[in-house]
């Protein structure tokens, strides 16, 4: 698993979790999640849109992120996200973004 920079705006209730090293070239939406590519169609960033009402993680457990990674699985078309988030003092918890893609993408 690649670890990634993150913020959350609890404001606008948006996570967004990113590579430094990578720039965006193309966005993917998929409803709530947007997916950033680089050049060579891997992940640059995510974006995930009121994740407290998506998978049910209070917006004060957001604030309060230590620790985030992304890690890619492929199983025929369909990709698997795993952002894993580690919270101070708590144990990890991984959201799971299930995709359905042409182009094959990495971390």
């Amino acid at each position: 698993m690649n670890k990634f920079k993150f913020m959350y705006d609890k404001e606008a209730d948006s996570l967004v979790v990113f590579r430094e090293d990578r720039q965006n070239h193309a966005s993917i939406k998929f409803g709530e999640i947007i997916i950033d590519l680089d050049k060579n169609m891997n992940v640059s960033a995510i974006e995930i849109l009121n994740p407290d009402l998506l998978y049910k993680i209070p917006k004060e457990k957001l604030s309060k992120i230590s620790e985030a990674s992304v890690q890619i699985q492929h199983r025929g078309q369909l990709f698997w996200i795993f952002v894993s988030l580690k919270f101070e003092r708590a144990a990890k918890e991984q959201i799971e973004v299930p995709l359905e893609l042409e182009r094959p993408i990495s971390v």
